[in-house]
């Protein structure tokens, strides 16, 4: 009989996150969204700066913003190294439009090659705080 569940670790620079045994993971990768199960292929992945779900075995969820990172899955255990991390239920979605509306209009604007590719990511995380917050009723 297959495993109901296999632990799952998130680590941010700081801290140890979440450490416990997950029913479901999604999360996006690079190359889109990837849904993660106990007993799924050894990868190793890059993660995008987007929404982390976890199901855990009694059908709750802890949903998480990720700013990018690196996923390391085995059939027993997945692992996420992650830029930084957000709770979802820490989220205020009327400064993160803001912020989105904010960054737009300076994108819009003249701006130095560097200085876009940092409001491209701030931006992105933006957006991502949405999506969460939207998705998840935050």
């Amino acid at each position: 009989m297959a495993n109901k569940t296999m632990q799952f670790i998130l680590i941010s620079p700081e801290k140890i996150v979440f450490d416990g045994p997950v029913a479901q993971a999604q999360v996006r990768a690079a190359s889109g969204d990837l849904g993660i199960l106990p007993g799924h292929v050894r990868l190793i992945v890059p993660i995008k700066i987007a929404p982390l779900r976890l199901t855990l075995e009694i059908g709750q969820e802890e949903k998480f913003l990720v700013h990018g990172g690196t996923l390391h899955v085995a059939p027993d255990k997945a692992q996420l190294l992650c830029d930084n991390v957000e709770k979802a239920d820490e989220i205020d979605a009327d400064l993160a439009r803001q912020s989105k509306e904010d960054l737009e209009s300076k994108l819009r604007g003249d701006v130095k090659p560097e200085e876009a590719t940092r409001l491209r990511r701030e931006l992105d995380i933006a957006n991502a705080r949405l999506e969460l917050t939207r998705r998840h009723g935050h």
